[in-house]
C-alpha cells in the first residue's frame, strides 16, 4: 500500500487482460503495491493468476538486460546487469549491476534523477552516477541534455554465457558505447558471476586502452534515501549496510588501486541520498578488477571470500567454507575474461 506510483497495479492488470497473460495477473495481485482507478478499470478476474517458477534462475532476455534470482519473495537474491542497444527515455548506463537480497536493495542505480540538463544533479543519468565503470573519471556516450533522455547509439551486448549447479555468470561488452566517447578505448568488459547457495556475486572488469595511459574505476551505489545505509572502506575491501542486510567485498587487481567512498558532486541533500564506493586503479593502460561480495542479513555471519593470482594471466576467487565453497577462476589473458567455476 506504500509503493512508489511505477509501482501502481493497473499496468500488469491491463497487460493481463489484453493478452490473457497469467503472469501479469499473478504479479498485480502478488507484488506490485498500489491500487488506483485505472487497476479497478482494467482488471479482469477471468484471466486465471499463474505465479512464475521458483529457485535459482537466470533470465537471459532478447534485450540482454540479465536478471539473476533465487526466488520472487522479498529475501530473494536478485542480480541485474544492464547490457544491450538504446531504447528511448535511457541512461548512460550500460554494464550497470544491481543487487538486492533480503528485503533491501545494496548495490544500486540511483533514483530519481532531474529532466533539466541544466541541474548539477543531470550527472545522476550519467555513467557517474551509476554502478558501473569509468575511465579517467568519465564514462561512455550520453545525451547532451538538449534531446532529453531519448536513445543513444551506445551499444553493449552479452558476448558469454553459462550455468550450473548453484551458480550462473554472464560477460558484456560495452566497448562501443565508450569507444564513440573515446577512440583511444580499446576494450570495457564487465562479467557478472552469481553464486546463489553461497549468496555472493563476483564482478570482473576487464578494461584495456589502444594508447595514453588511464585511470580506471568501477562505482558501487548504495541506496541511502531514509539515511540509514553505512558504507565502510578499507584496502582492498568495502562494506554496505542497510537496516536488514549487508554487503561484504573483497577488491583484487594486478594494478595497484584504492578503495574510498564519496559522494557526486551535486547539492549535498541529493547527494547524500546517493554514497557510492569507488574502486580506482592507477594510471595504466590495461587493469582486471576482481570484486568478489558476500551477502547476509544484518548482523549474521558472512562468507568466507579469498582472492589470489595463481599465474600470470590465471586469478582465483574462494567463496564460502569448506562443503559449502564455490571457486571461479578468471583468465584475464585476452580483453574477454575466461571464466571457469566449480561448486560443491
Amino acid at each position: 500500500p506504500n509503493g512508489r506510483p511505477e509501482s501502481r497495479t493497473a499496468v500488469p492488470y491491463w497487460i493481463a487482460r489484453e493478452f490473457r497473460t497469467g503472469k501479469a495477473q499473478w504479479f498485480a495481485r502478488n507484488l506490485a503495491a498500489t491500487h488506483d482507478l485505472w487497476s479497478l478499470i482494467f482488471c479482469d478476474d477471468s484471466v486465471a493468476p499463474v505465479g512464475p517458477k521458483v529457485g535459482d534462475q537466470t533470465w537471459f532476455p532478447e534485450l540482454d538486460w540479465v536478471v539473476a534470482r533465487t526466488g520472487y519473495t522479498a529475501d530473494d537474491l536478485v542480480v541485474s546487469l544492464r547490457s544491450g542497444i538504446g531504447f528511448n527515455h535511457e541512461h548512460a548506463d550500460r554494464n550497470s549491476l544491481i543487487v538486492k537480497c533480503w528485503g533491501e536493495q545494496l548495490i544500486v542505480d540511483p533514483i530519481r534523477p532531474p529532466y533539466w540538463f541544466r541541474d548539477p544533479s543531470w550527472i545522476l543519468r550519467e555513467t557517474a552516477g551509476h554502478s558501473a565503470v569509468l575511465i579517467d573519471g568519465a564514462g561512455h556516450l550520453y545525451n547532451n541534455g538538449v534531446e532529453g533522455t531519448n536513445a543513444t547509439i551506445c551499444q553493449a551486448r552479452i558476448v558469454d554465457r553459462g550455468e550450473g549447479r548453484g551458480y550462473s555468470f554472464w560477460t558484456s561488452d560495452a566497448t562501443q558505447a565508450y569507444r564513440v566517447a573515446n577512440y583511444e578505448i580499446r576494450s570495457v568488459v564487465r562479467t557478472v558471476a552469481v553464486f546463489f547457495e553461497q549468496r555472493a556475486v563476483v564482478v570482473v572488469d576487464r578494461i584495456s586502452k589502444w594508447r595514453n595511459e588511464s585511470e580506471f574505476e568501477a562505482r558501487f551505489f548504495a541506496d541511502n534515501y531514509d539515511g540509514q545505509a553505512k558504507i565502510g572502506t578499507g584496502p582492498e575491501r568495502f562494506s554496505i549496510q542497510r537496516p536488514g542486510a549487508q554487503a561484504e567485498a573483497q577488491v583484487f587487481s594486478r594494478s595497484h588501486f584504492e578503495v574510498t567512498s564519496e559522494t557526486l558532486p551535486i547539492p549535498e541533500e541529493r547527494a547524500l541520498k546517493h554514497p557510492f564506493v569507488k574502486v580506482k586503479t592507477a594510471a595504466g593502460m590495461a587493469a582486471t578488477l576482481v570484486t568478489a561480495i558476500s551477502l547476509a542479513p544484518k548482523d549474521a555471519g558472512m562468507s568466507p571470500i579469498d582472492i589470489k593470482a595463481i599465474t600470470g594471466e590465471l586469478i582465483e576467487v574462494t567463496l564460502g567454507k569448506t562443503g559449502s565453497s564455490a571457486i571461479c577462476r578468471i583468465n584475464d589473458a585476452d580483453s574477454i575474461p575466461g571464466i571457469e567455476i566449480q561448486t560443491g
